[in-house]
C-alpha cells in the first residue's frame, strides 16, 4: 500500500510557522525559493528588478524594498519556534518633528495576547494539519472528516509516528498554501488570538510607506509608524541608534514620526513612486522588466523570431482582473 501522510497534530507552533506564509511579500518568498518558485511570473519579475541599475529608482532604499520587503505582521515573528523570514522588522527611520533630523530606532510594540498564545493562534489546545496544509481543531468531528476525506475506512492500519520538521520542509509545502488560507477562513476563524492576528493572515495588508500613489493594487496600507519618546530633541541628537523605551532625560518629550524611504526628500506622507519620473520601461510577456531603449526593444523581437509584417502597436488599458491574472500565469 502508498505511504501518506493522513494528518500531523501539533500545537500553536507548528500552526503559527505555517501562517507566517500567508503574511509573507511574494518577493520574500521568491527569494527563499532561489528565484524558482513557480508563482506565476513572479521569479522573472524578481530578477528583473535585480538588475535594474539603482540609478532607475528614487532612492537607494527603494530597490532594497522590493528585493527584501519587509511584512506587515513583522513584528510577531519573534514568537515563532522557526523563522522564515530573518528580515529585521524592528528598524525604522523615524524624524523629529522639531530638530527635522533623520535616527534609526528599534521600534517594539506588544500585541496584547494572552501568555500562553502563539505568534497568531490561541494556546492551549491542538491542531491537525493534512497533507494538503488543511488545518483544523483536533476534535473527533474532524478527525473522521479526516479519514473520510483521505477514504481510508480500516484505521489499523494507520501508524504514528513523531517528526522534527525545520525550515527546508515547511517551505517544500508552500505549493498547498491556498488550501492553507481557505480552511483558516472555513474551519480556523475562531482559534485566532487576536481580531488583528485574523486580519492579518486572511486580508494582510502592506506596510507602511509600501504603497504607490495610484493605489492600482487596491491594498490597503498600515497606518505609518508614530510615538514619542521620553527625550528632548538635543538629547536624541547625540544617538545615532537606540530603542524607543531606551532613552531618557528631564528635559521633555519628543513626537517622532516614521518617513517614507521612497521619496527623496523628507516627508511623512505615504505614496509616491519605486522609479524616477519620467521612467520608460520596457515589459515583456512573462513580465520581464527593463530600461526602454530601441536596442532592449530589438532584443526582445528577435527572440520571439517574428517577422516585422507581423508585428503592431497597440496602447492597452488593463483592468484589476487582467492585472492579477497576468501576474499569476
Amino acid at each position: 500500500k502508498n505511504k501518506k501522510v493522513v494528518f500531523a497534530e501539533s500545537g500553536k507552533e507548528f500552526v503559527d510557522v505555517l501562517l507566517s506564509f500567508l503574511t509573507l511579500p511574494l518577493g520574500t518568498i521568491v527569494q527563499l525559493l532561489g528565484k524558482e518558485s513557480s508563482l506565476g511570473c513572479f521569479d522573472e519579475l524578481y530578477k528583473s528588478v535585480e538588475s535594474l541599475d539603482a540609478s532607475h529608482f528614487q532612492t537607494k532604499a527603494c530597490k532594497n524594498i522590493l528585493l527584501r520587503p519587509l511584512s506587515a505582521a513583522g513584528n510577531l515573528y519573534k514568537d515563532l519556534v522557526v523563522r522564515i523570514d530573518d528580515t529585521n522588522h524592528r528598524n525604522v527611520w523615524f524624524q523629529m518633528c522639531r530638530a527635522g533630523s533623520i535616527l534609526l530606532l528599534r521600534w517594539t510594540k506588544s500585541d496584547g495576547g494572552a501568555k500562553d498564545d502563539g505568534a497568531f493562534v490561541r494556546g492551549g489546545m491542538s491542531y491537525a494539519t493534512a497533507d494538503n496544509l488543511q488545518v483544523v481543531p483536533a476534535d473527533t468531528g474532524n478527525l473522521l472528516f479526516l479519514l473520510r476525506d483521505m477514504g481510508i475506512e480500516d484505521v489499523t492500519l494507520l501508524e504514528e509516528k513523531t517528526l522534527e520538521l525545520g525550515l527546508e520542509e515547511v517551505i517544500s509545502s508552500i505549493s498547498c498554501i491556498d488550501n492553507l488560507h481557505k480552511s483558516m477562513e472555513k474551519n480556523m476563524s475562531g482559534y485566532f488570538k487576536s481580531d488583528e492576528c485574523r486580519a492579518m493572515v486572511l486580508s494582510p495588508k502592506l506596510p507602511p510607506f509600501f504603497s504607490c500613489s495610484d493605489h492600482f493594487l487596491m491594498t490597503d496600507e498600515l497606518l505609518r509608524f508614530q510615538d514619542a519618546v521620553a527625550c528632548c530633541s538635543s538629547c536624541i541628537r547625540n544617538c545615532s541608534s537606540f530603542g524607543i523605551s531606551e532613552v531618557e532625560c528631564s528635559h521633555g518629550r519628543t513626537k517622532l514620526h516614521a518617513v517614507n524611504p521612497k521619496v527623496p526628500t523628507i516627508t511623512t506622507e505615504t505614496g509616491d513612486s519605486y522609479t524616477k519620473d519620467p521612467g520608460k520601461f520596457l515589459v515583456t510577456n512573462e513580465l520581464g522588466v527593463a530600461p526602454f531603449s530601441l536596442i532592449n526593444a530589438l532584443s526582445e523581437l528577435k527572440k520571439k523570431d517574428h517577422s516585422v509584417s507581423e508585428l503592431a502597436t497597440r496602447e492597452f488599458t488593463f483592468t484589476q482582473a487582467e492585472y492579477n491574472t497576468n501576474l499569476l500565469t
